[in-house]
């Protein structure tokens, strides 16, 4: 993958490490230089590739597909550093 950020200059590998911390998450490669990211039990795919806006496209997706009750600003914080993904009680 020639460029390795994201459209609002986040790490794709960042990204990809954070999500690989949730369970049932699934990342698979897409078409286009793309990742897609896909959790169990949720029907809608996310596309992670350099046209993407983490915090727009990303977030909301991720949000919903988990469930959580953490904030937007949290998420994005999270995907933007890598950081190892810890459920709500």
């Amino acid at each position: 993958m020639p460029r390795k950020k994201t459209a609002d200059g986040v790490r794709i590998s960042r990204v990809v490490k954070s999500l690989e911390t949730v369970p049932g998450m699934e990342l698979r490669e897409g078409r286009d230089e793309r990742l897609v990211a896909r959790m169990t039990g949720y029907d809608r795919v996310c596309q992670i590739g350099v046209n993407t806006d983490v915090r727009k496209s990303v977030v909301s997706w991720f949000r919903y597909a988990t469930g959580t009750g953490k904030g937007s600003d949290e998420i994005y914080d999270l995907l933007k550093k890598g950081g190892r993904y810890a459920t709500v009680p």
